[in-house]
Order: C-alpha cells, then structure tokens, then sequence
C-alpha cells in the first residue's frame, strides 16, 4: 500500500506530455524515497569563456550530402554508428524546410570515411502526408537498430498520431519489418545503454526505459515532478550520461524561455528522476551530445558560445572535457568554418546542428548538419586532447 501511495503521488505531480510525446505509460513498481535519495545534486559547469586559449583540433572533414537544385534540400537528424567494417549515416530528408510532409530517413555508408555512397532512401511515410524523423541507430547483439518516429500534420502544423518504430537488419541491406514500440515519442538520441544493461531514453523531457535485450520492447514510461518553484523553462533535446551512482540528463532550453544554459535532471536508474535544475553550462541553442573517452574522461560536443555576434547561429563546435563528469574545464574548438545556405526552406539555420559523436579505432566522429541542408562527418585523433 505505500508503495502505491507513493507512485499515485507521483503521477500527480507529472505534468502532462509535451505535443512531442502523448502517450506516458507509467511505470508502478518504483520507491521514489529511496531512488531520489542516493542521486547526486551537483550542478554542471564549463569554463568556455575562462579558459584563456583554446586549441583548435587537426580535424578531417568528409561530405555525406550536398543538396544540388535537383535534390531534396533539407537535411537534418543525423546519426553514425561503426557496423560491419563501415561506417553508416542516417538523416532525415525534406523537399525544402524542416517537418513538411514527405520527410523521409535515408542512409548512406563508407568504407573509409572520405567517399560516401549515394544516400538512399531507408523508410518513406506509410501515409501520404505524413512525416519520418529519425531517431538514432544502434548495434545491438550484432544488429544494427534504426529507430524513427512517424507522426501526421495536424492544424497549425502540430504533430498527430506520433508513433517510435524501429527496423533492424544483419548486414545494413537487408532490413526487417518495421516493429511499433507502443511509445509517442521522438527521441533526442538514440537510446543510451546503462551499465545495468537498461535501455533509456528521452524525448524531450520525457522518459522511456526497458530492460529487454532487443531494445525494441517493453518500454515504458517514467516518473518525472515538475518544476521547482518559480522556476519554468521549455526543455528539449536532452543528453543522457550515467555517472558512477546516477544517471543524468541535460537539456537545451528554447523557445520564449531559452536562457543561455543547460539544464539538468537525474535518476538512480533511469525510472525516477529529479525535477529540472538549471546548471552552470553554457548553451547557444542545439542539441548536444556527451559521451565518456577510453581513459574515462567525460565529454561534451556542442556549442556553448552565447556571446552576442554568435547567439543562435550554433558555432563554433566545440569539444569539452571533464574528469568528474560535472565541470567541464578543458575545450577544443573542432571547427568553426562557414557554410552559406544555398536553398531557402521552413527553419533552416545553424553552423553545426545536432552533433552526435561515437569513437572509433583511436579517433572521434562527429556527425552533424550545416543550416539543415549539407551532411558532414568530422574526424579527429583522440591523442590530440590533453
């Protein structure tokens, strides 16, 4: 019974999904008290602008798309993983702006990093209007998992009949049919992987779990208060790290409430988590990602340069690192070059949007989009960072 009384408290306090994710299934079989209790509560921070000088990264550059006046020209939503002896890309593709019907998810995949295949369709809408937007890929028990979200365009553009699907295939060719994850959501990355060997995930603020091996069933909802006192904010795209006893998530804030920071929530396992804390990291508007270094280091890959001449235009990219996982005080600038939109369309902009990363063989990728329309991959030697 108390058990129960705590989890009926707890659904009270949740506040209602966000228009990007509709259908909560909340899990029933949590002990908040005991949960919250152990997470830690210290808060992020970075030193992008004490840090007197900032070396610039030895980085390669490769393009995986560039959009020509006979080609679809938005391109956003990207993702890379290592599979097989390639490398392989995922993205969304539009005819001109970002979310207009038709999106679709392609790949593309190389042997080695500098020439890419022609990008081919993977999953098309299965209803004419409709919308995919991929959500990440993943090689899970010698798979490679591709997960995408389709939704429909109601009034005012907002999205309807939001479903999570994933794919899977043996070889990157051959894929199977698509399999419907019971969840509304799109995810900020794929699914994180704890060391438990619990798959987590977020869509915007919230969160999804399972602990099948698949990843692609039994997935439920979580428990998630609001926020504090006068304290409010609009938080997407969330970053999840697991730390020695918690497991984190910082956001990006946007919208009429965009402040500049990350933002920060926490769980002992991924079920419950904290309300938002704003932290000390600074943010120009996009998706981040973190990740920890072969000699456990952690690391943050985004854009925190909020000064006035950069606000919102998301540059330069910029790699931090971390010892403790919460201040990150060492950064690296991987690129700060200029790419010049070539075709207009529905919110396109930013220098380098929606980096994600992986390691590979001693180097770091970084996948990312410029002003939603050309698809690059970065790479870098990891003996470079200090």
């Amino acid at each position: 019974m108390k058990n129960f009384l705590y989890v009926i408290l707890a659904v009270m306090l949740c506040t209602s999904c966000n228009k990007f994710a509709t259908d909560v299934d909340f899990a029933v079989s949590v002990e908040p008290e005991n949960n919250l209790q152990e997470v830690q509560t210290q808060i992020f921070t970075n030193s992008y602008y004490s840090q007197t000088a900032i070396p610039q990264l030895t980085v390669q550059k490769a393009i995986i798309y560039a959009p020509l006046p006979s080609n679809w020209h938005y391109t956003h939503h990207p993702s890379i993983v290592y599979f097989n002896g390639k490398l392989i890309s995922i993205f969304s593709s539009g005819v001109n702006g970002e979310d207009e019907a038709g999106q679709r998810v392609m790949i593309s995949d190389s042997e080695d990093f500098n020439s890419w295949s022609a990008s081919a369709v993977l999953r098309s809408p299965t209803i004419s209007g409709n919308v995919l937007t991929p959500g990440g890929l993943y090689v899970i028990d010698n798979k490679l998992v591709v997960y995408y979200t389709e939704n429909g365009i109601g009034p005012n553009n907002t999205r309807i009949n939001v479903k999570l699907y994933a794919i899977n295939s043996l070889d990157g060719v051959n894929w199977s049919a698509p399999i419907d994850l019971g969840i509304s959501v799109f995810p900020c990355h794929r699914p994180t992987r704890l060391s438990s060997g619990r798959f987590i995930l977020t869509g915007n603020r919230n969160f999804y779990y399972t602990d099948h091996v698949s990843g692609t069933a039994g997935w439920k909802g979580t428990v998630r208060p609001d926020f504090m006192p006068g304290q409010t904010a609009t938080l997407v795209e969330g970053s999840i790290i697991e730390h020695l006893d918690s497991v984190y998530t910082l956001f990006r804030s946007t919208g009429v409430t965009y402040d500049g920071f990350l933002w920060q929530e926490s769980s002992k396992d991924g079920v419950v988590w904290t309300a938002p804390k704003k932290t000390n990291f600074t943010d120009n508007n996009t998706k981040s990602h973190l990740g920890k270094l072969p000699d456990g280091r952690y690391y943050y890959v985004g854009t925190p340069d909020t000064l006035t001449v950069n606000r919102g235009k998301r540059t330069p990219l910029v790699l931090s690192t971390s010892v403790d996982g919460f201040n990150f005080n060492q950064n690296y600038i991987i690129a700060n070059d200029n790419y010049v939109k070539q075709y207009p369309g529905r919110y396109k902009d930013g220098q380098f949007g929606y980096p994600y990363t992986i390691i590979h063989d001693g180097n770091m990728y970084v996948i990312l989009s410029r002003q939603k329309e050309q698809l690059e991959v970065l790479r870098f030697e990891l003996s470079q960072l200090q």
